[in-house]
């Protein structure tokens, strides 16, 4: 929780740096405080519609079919400006934890 807590507040630094201007506090306060780029786009849409980078996401654009989900995959997904990896367990990891908590591990 507190990795994805860390990779939204880079996620906000990261659009602030890209020039967009939106008040973060409303997001940090959802959802414990993990703010995913469909969050982050939905906030700079609403409060910065008039930046030119947004015009594609805008009714009538040609990323306005669904426009958060778009916003995500053009400035956050990997490779892209405002993409923050995220480090997961491997199986392996996952099976010793189950296992030294007393559990069985099952893969269904």
């Amino acid at each position: 929780m507190e990795q994805e807590q860390r990779a939204g507040e880079y996620r906000i630094q990261h659009a602030y740096e890209m020039g967009f201007h939106f008040d973060a506090s409303p997001l940090l306060a959802e959802k414990d405080g993990v703010v995913t780029g469909e969050m982050i786009a939905e906030a700079v849409l609403a409060q910065d519609p008039h930046h030119p980078a947004l015009t594609p996401y805008l009714p009538g654009g040609n990323r306005s079919d669904n426009p958060y989900v778009n916003f995500y995959w053009d400035f956050f997904s990997q490779g892209k400006p405002g993409y923050v990896p995220i480090a997961f367990q491997s199986l392996q990891e996952a099976i010793s934890l189950i296992r030294t908590a007393g559990g069985l591990p099952v893969l269904a």
